[in-house]
């Protein structure tokens, strides 16, 4: 009689610690699910023929860019990782040929009132800032003095919908996006996408052949 008791004190013990052990799990496993559920809810990203979200930013340069200021010209918008993947790369290749493409652009059709705008979206891939000093020398090496590079850029991006780098978009002189491209934007796109909006015939595109910014990218 007393050893019942005993097992049945026991059980009575026992049981409300196993059942807060399996409410803990269970408040635990649910609250990861949310989590993981917030984290695959996608981006709203900005499409074809959807007017551009407007931004104000600082470039590494020391100016700042609003991009309402900037209607009247056509405005290639790209974010673009700076920093190296690792201890073998100078510069990330994708983004390194990225701004080949757009440099050769803006420099032959900067008569025509195009601009070009570097955003840096370096935290996009390495989930942190880009440090200073590399950037200023990523700018000297590649020579971009003249194309600005927009600084605190994460927040532009998730208003563009930005998932990977590079991501270029073309806004058209009345602040419409035509065009992007999430990857590389090859210089025979870009060169036909600025050439149909300052009145420029197709056929201009042999001008500008890919081959030639390989070059220079192989040169670098």
């Amino acid at each position: 009689m007393q050893q019942t008791i005993k097992r049945l004190s026991r059980c009575l013990f026992v049981l409300p610690i196993r059942w807060g052990v399996i409410v803990s799990i269970a408040l635990v496993v649910s609250i990861l699910w949310l989590k993981r559920q917030a984290v695959h809810i996608p981006p709203i990203s900005v499409e074809d023929g959807m007017s551009a979200p407007d931004f104000n930013l600082s470039s590494a340069q020391g100016d700042t860019y609003h991009l309402a200021d900037l209607q009247g010209q056509v405005v290639l918008l790209s974010f673009i990782n700076t920093q190296p993947l690792d201890d073998s790369l100078s510069t990330p290749d994708m983004s390194r040929s990225q701004i080949v493409f757009l440099k050769s652009i803006a420099q032959q059709y900067a008569a025509k009132g195009v601009r070009v705008l570097l955003v840096d979206a370096t935290a996009l891939v390495h989930g942190e800032p880009p440090d200073q000093n590399a950037l200023r020398n990523f700018i000297h090496n590649w020579d971009i003095e003249t194309i600005p590079i927009l600084m605190d850029g994460m927040s532009v991006a998730q208003a563009y919908g930005v998932s990977q780098v590079p991501t270029t978009f073309v806004i058209a002189p009345d602040g419409w996006v035509t065009q992007h491209w999430d990857g590389i934007a090859t210089a025979a796109h870009l060169a036909l996408a600025v050439q149909s909006l300052v009145g420029l015939p197709d056929a201009d595109a042999d001008a500008t052949p890919d081959s030639h910014f390989m070059q220079e990218r192989a040169n670098r």
